[in-house]
């Protein structure tokens, strides 16, 4: 994405660090708002947990309170691409009967998959995020 934006002419040193933001949030590197304090040696793994929110809420951030256009677009695409990949594996799984997927938001096991005995979450983090929305 970085490559494609020089290519096309773009030198703003912000929307490369916007960029990079976005993808520290995809991999799990947020930011650490308790670090060094009490509150932030309570919590296990404070980055990644906030690079979870972060990384659904990076497309509105970069567009609206940004006003980075291009940056939305990549951190919307990246959120659309992973999220119809899991989706779209999780439903193959289902239909093709070699897993079982349990479709009910309201389920603890919603969107993880089933085979024999092992369950597996492709979500990486987001599938209680996302049953607690539905709920």
């Amino acid at each position: 994405m970085a490559n494609s934006l020089y290519k096309a002419g773009e030198r703003d040193p912000k929307v490369f660090k916007n960029l990079g933001n976005i993808l520290d949030h995809a991999t799990g590197f947020g930011a650490a708002p308790f670090k060094g304090q009490l509150e932030g040696q309570t919590f296990f793994a404070q980055r990644y947990m906030t690079s979870r929110f972060q990384f659904l809420t990076d497309p509105i951030v970069e567009g609206l309170r940004k006003g980075d256009l291009k940056t939305a677009r990549a951190a919307t695409e990246n959120l659309v691409a992973f999220m119809g990949a899991g989706a779209g594996l999780a439903l193959l799984l289902n239909e093709s009967g070699a897993a079982d997927v349990n479709l009910n938001p309201r389920s603890s096991d919603f969107g993880k998959v089933r085979i024999g005995p092992q369950r597996f979450d492709f979500g990486a983090g987001f599938l209680p995020l996302l049953r607690t929305a539905t709920q």
